[in-house]
């Protein structure tokens, strides 16, 4: 198979999905395997590119759109205006009203800060008009049963306030797709990109301001060529789920209740498993379901999620004057690792840490290992082995420098997951006031951040390495 390669520098995430058009659409650079542009519109519809499947005469729909996020703006806009929200908005009645508790009457925001976003995605089929997330064969997440950052419903009669109701909002449409983000806290005059294609892929890399992020997409290798019928994937990137949650004080209560659940945070650096590369890739859950940044389609036609890792966050009480909890604190949990659902080999286990490879000469050698996916989706009977990504490679061992190297007669780029020496998990501390005699107060929120001595997750090892040809 054929790898075609590009790089540069821009500016933006759209000047890139301007490079991504000009790229794969070139026909002088790929001839036979060059990819058609079929659309090209802001968001929300994107652009769509028609490129070839396995078989012959079969196609694929590739979309990329930019779409920026404003807190306080993007889901509350959403929410009050969309069809698909109609049954969660304030509702008012003879008897009874309720109302969302939220800026003028909408949500609380899912959305912990601004960004541009470019999302990903590969469809079926292809209809004109209709939205990036409304095309055939869109990436759903109604198999996962995401809890969201809960909202508040305020209920009133004509004898005022009769307390409130929690439920969890609908999803963001775009929420579920693979991203690249850059946070408007991490300002950057221009950063690099890497551009790898194939025939039936795409493999998109950035690196800003020293940290890397990475997209594959299209069709991986079936095992079972008969039977998969469409083996679309997108994987990679930024999903931004972290635990957030407030607190609200009912009727006569003398403690606050605590409201939580799962929010975006679109920094380039933000400690959750689902930021970081295909081999890394993890959900925000507090059971084996859930969504990663790793999607693919199973041969029925569903999506489904794949992941080495699970986190969730804790709900704690923070300082009690007088005997009331009036404070709750919502950090995240270490990562755990997932054995029995559907995983991303080799790196499901700790493989990597066996390092030392050595040739006929002595010297030391990095091997590479391909990627594939591992299917055990409970809700599937389709089990195994099912594929393998396109490119995609780990890296057994920790390279000398990032970036593009020689290994044998090949070219590989170099990343690591995300960043080197991350973490996926920071200690935290409570604190308890008033404080005991003699001590010394460390901190107003009372929740620490050590990110230098008490490391409880690591996952620097697995370095993913990305095929650019002899």
């Amino acid at each position: 198979m054929t790898v075609h390669v590009t790089k540069g520098s821009v500016a933006s995430l759209e000047q890139l999905a301007t490079k991504i058009r000009d790229f794969v659409t070139d026909a002088t650079e790929h001839t036979t395997d060059v990819w058609e542009l079929i659309q090209d519109e802001a968001s929300p519809y994107g652009i769509i590119f028609k490129a070839p499947a396995h078989r012959v005469g079969e196609y694929q729909y590739i979309q990329v759109m930019m779409t920026r996020i404003e807190k306080g703006i993007t889901y509350s806009n959403w929410y009050n205006n969309s069809r698909e929200c109609k049954g969660y908005r304030p509702v008012n009645t003879s008897t009874n009203t309720y109302i969302v508790e939220g800026p003028n009457g909408g949500p609380i925001d899912i959305f912990a800060r601004n960004a541009d976003t470019l999302n990903f995605s590969v469809n079926k089929q292809y209809s004109q008009g209709l939205k990036f997330y409304e095309q055939g064969g869109k990436i759903t997440a109604s198999n996962t049963n995401p809890k969201l950052l809960q909202q508040v419903k305020n209920r009133y009669t004509s004898s005022g306030w009769q307390g409130f109701e929690l439920f969890y909002p609908p999803a963001y449409p775009l929420l579920y797709y693979p991203k690249l983000t850059i946070d408007d806290d991490h300002p950057t005059d221009w950063f690099s990109y890497w551009l790898i294609k194939d025939r039936c892929t795409l493999t998109v890399v950035i690196c800003v301001l020293g940290i890397w992020q990475s997209i594959s997409l299209g069709l991986f290798n079936e095992i079972d060529v008969e039977t998969y019928a469409f083996p679309a994937f997108v994987a990679g990137g930024n999903m931004g789920f972290i635990g957030a949650g407030y607190q609200k004080y009912n009727i006569n209560a003398h403690t606050p209740t605590p409201i939580s659940g799962m929010c975006a945070d679109y920094s380039i650096d933000v400690v959750s498993v689902s930021n970081g590369n295909l081999l890394s890739a993890g959900k925000m859950s507090d059971s084996d379901v859930g969504v990663t940044q790793f999607a693919v389609m199973r041969p029925d036609g569903v999506w489904t999620w794949f992941g080495n890792y699970k986190q969730w966050y804790a709900v704690i009480a923070g300082y009690v004057p007088q005997g009331y909890v009036t404070n709750y604190y919502f950090p995240s949990t270490p990562p755990e690792r997932i054995n029995k659902y559907n995983v991303v080999y080799p790196n499901n286990t700790d493989i990597h840490e066996l390092v030392n490879l050595y040739d006929t000469t002595g010297k030391d050698v990095k091997m590479v290992i391909p990627v594939s996916m591992f299917a055990n989706d409970p809700s599937s009977d389709y089990k195994g082995v099912i594929g393998f990504v396109p490119n995609n490679f780990m890296l057994l061992g920790k390279p000398i420098r990032l970036g593009e190297q020689l290994i044998g007669d090949s070219k590989y780029l170099i990343i690591p997951n995300g960043w080197e020496n991350r973490l996926n998990f920071y200690s935290y501390y409570i604190g308890v006031f008033p404080l005991p005699v003699g001590s010394k107060e460390t901190s107003d929120s009372a929740l620490l951040k050590d990110k230098m001595d008490k490391i409880i997750e690591k996952s620097h090892m697995a370095y993913l390495a990305i095929y650019m040809g002899e």
